[in-house]
C-alpha cells in the first residue's frame, strides 16, 4: 500500500490550540470542588486505588468504619465469602487513573489535606487524566492517520471526533468515566497493530497484547478489537493466505499476544477469587444482555439516546464504510465486522440507553476505528474549493449543535435518559425548560428493560 506523507503540522497545532478549549471549561466548573467527580460508576472504578494503596483491604470491609461522608463514596456488593465485600466494575480505569493517583496522594500529603483517596486533590487529579489521556489520544492518531491521508483531512477528521461527539462531553465534563481511557488504548492498539504488520517483532507483540488486555480489563465487550489485527489487510483469497502465512510465520509472536492479554487480566481473577471465592464473577447481577432482542433501531436514531440523532456527525463514517472496500481495502473488513458487532453488543444491553448520559456513550471506545471512513468522507470535501466550503459549513453547524447540546444536557435540560420526539424539539435552540416540560419528557421503564421487554 502506497503511503501519504506530509510534512505539514496543520493537525498537530490545531491538537494543541484546542487543548485550550478542554482545559478552560474544566478549570471554570472546577469539577473537584463540587463533589461531582467521583460519582456513580467512578465510584466502582476508583474505589480498588484506594482500597489497595491507602486502606490496605481489598475486601472493602474498612468501608463499615469512614466517616459518612466518605463511606457514601464506596459501593460495593456484600458476598457470601468471608463477609466481603466486591466491586461492581472491573479494575481497567483503576489502573489507567493510577499515575495519577499517586501524585494526588502525595499531592495531599504535601498541602496538609486529609490524605483519604477521596479528598479534593484525588477528585481534581482524576480530571487531569482524562485531559492527558485525551491529548495522547489525538496525537496517536494523527500520527496513524498521517500513513493514509494528508494532514488538512487528518485536521478535519480530529476536530469532528472532538468537538463534533459525545466525547467532547466525556473528556470534558464526565472525563473519568471509562471512555476517554477506552478511546486513548485503542487508539494506541491501532497504531501498534499496523506497525506490527509492517514490521513484526516480539516487543510489538507484547505491546499489543498488553493493550488489548487492558482495553477487554477496562470493558470486556471490547474484546471484539482483536479482530482488526487478526483481518487487517484482508480483503480478498490471496491476502487471507497471505495473513495466515504471516500468523504461521510469526507464531510465537501470536503466543505472545495471547499470553499478555491473559496477564494483565489476571489481577482481576485474583481479586474475585480473594472477595467472592470464585475465579470468575457476576458483580452485575441480574443485569445482562438479550442478544437475540438487540435495540439497534432505538440505539441509533431514537430521540432517547439515538447515536447518530445526537452525533449526526458520525453519520459521515458509516457513509465511508463502502468506500473503504475500493480505496482503504486493508481497513475494510476488520472494520465493517468490528462495527456490526459492537453495535449488536452495545445495544443488546438490557439499558441500551446505559442510563444517565449524552448520547450512546458506549459508541464513543469506537471512534479511533471509525476515524478512517470518517477521514475518507472528509477527504472528498477536501479536494475542491466549492466541497470544502460545503463540509465546513455542515462540521460548523454540527459542533455547534453538539456543544449546545452538551450545555443542555448539563443543565438536566437534555433529559439524560427521558427524552422524546417532542421534549427534542420542545428544548431545540433553547436554554431555559419549556412550560409542561415534564409532561413531554417519558422515563424508561427499568424493570421492564431488565427482562427483556421492548417497552421501555
Amino acid at each position: 500500500m502506497k503511503l501519504r506523507k506530509n510534512k505539514n503540522l496543520i493537525s498537530l497545532a490545531l491538537i494543541f490550540i484546542s487543548l485550550f478549549f478542554w482545559i478552560y471549561p474544566v478549570q471554570k466548573e472546577a469539577l473537584w470542588e463540587k463533589d461531582k467527580v467521583i460519582v456513580w460508576d467512578i465510584i466502582s472504578y476508583y474505589a480498588y486505588l484506594p482500597a489497595t494503596f491507602i486502606y490496605d483491604d481489598i475486601s472493602l470491609k474498612f468501608k463499615e468504619h469512614l466517616p459518612s461522608d466518605v463511606k457514601k463514596k464506596v459501593w460495593a456488593k456484600k458476598t457470601n465469602h468471608k463477609n466481603n465485600y466486591v466491586l461492581k466494575m472491573t479494575m481497567g480505569n483503576a489502573i489507567m487513573y493510577s499515575p495519577f493517583f499517586f501524585i494526588a496522594h502525595q499531592h495531599a500529603k504535601l498541602v496538609g489535606i486529609d490524605a483519604n483517596g477521596y479528598s479534593e486533590p484525588y477528585s481534581r487529579w482524576l480530571v487531569y487524566s482524562s485531559i492527558f489521556y485525551a491529548l495522547m489520544a489525538m496525537i496517536i492518531m494523527r500520527k496513524t492517520l498521517l500513513k493514509f491521508f494528508n494532514d488538512i483531512t487528518v485536521a478535519i477528521t480530529l476536530i469532528v471526533i472532538f468537538f463534533g461527539t459525545n466525547l467532547y462531553n466525556y473528556t470534558v465534563y464526565e472525563g473519568t468515566m471509562s471512555h476517554i481511557f477506552s478511546f486513548f488504548l485503542i487508539s494506541l492498539f491501532i497504531y501498534e497493530s499496523i506497525l506490527w504488520h509492517e514490521k513484526p517483532n516480539n516487543w510489538k507483540a507484547l505491546i499489543i497484547g498488553l493493550i488489548g488486555g487492558l482495553i477487554t480489563l477496562i470493558r470486556p465487550t471490547n474484546i471484539i478489537v482483536f479482530f482488526f489485527p487478526l483481518l487487517y489487510n484482508v480483503y480478498n483469497l490471496q491476502t487471507l493466505k497471505q495473513k495466515i502465512q504471516l500468523l504461521r510465520n510469526n507464531w510465537v509472536q501470536i503466543v505472545i499476544i495471547i499470553a499478555s492479554s491473559i496477564l494483565v487480566c489476571t489481577p482481576q481473577l485474583f481479586y474475585w477469587k480473594y472477595t467472592t471465592g470464585h475465579w470468575l464473577y457476576q458483580s452485575y447481577g441480574d443485569e445482562g444482555f438479550f442478544f437475540f432482542n438487540p435495540q439497534i433501531t432505538n440505539g441509533l436514531f431514537s430521540f432517547r439516546k439515538g447515536w447518530l440523532l445526537y452525533t449526526p456527525l458520525m453519520i459521515f463514517s458509516i457513509i465511508g464504510i463502502p468506500l473503504l472496500f475500493r480505496k482503504l481495502k486493508a481497513f475494510a473488513f476488520p472494520i465493517t465486522l468490528f462495527l456490526i458487532l459492537n453495535i449488536w453488543i452495545i445495544y443488546s444491553w438490557w439499558t441500551w440507553w446505559y442510563g444517565a448520559s449524552f448520547g450512546s456513550r458506549p459508541m464513543i471506545d469506537s471512534y479511533p476505528i471509525l476515524a478512517f471512513p470518517l477521514a475518507l468522507v472528509l477527504s472528498y470535501f477536501v479536494q475542491k474549493k466549492w466541497r470544502f466550503v460545503l463540509g465546513l459549513l455542515i462540521i460548523i453547524f454540527f459542533i455547534r449543535l453538539n456543544i449546545f447540546q452538551t450545555k443542555q444536557y448539563k443543565k438536566a435540560l437534555l433529559h439524560f435518559d427521558s427524552m422524546t420526539k417532542e421534549a427534542y424539539f420542545g428544548i431545540w435552540n433553547k436554554s431555559h425548560f419549556p412550560d409542561g416540560y415534564n409532561k413531554l419528557i417519558k422515563r424508561p421503564d427499568y424493570d421492564a428493560a431488565i427482562k427483556g421487554q421492548k417497552e421501555y
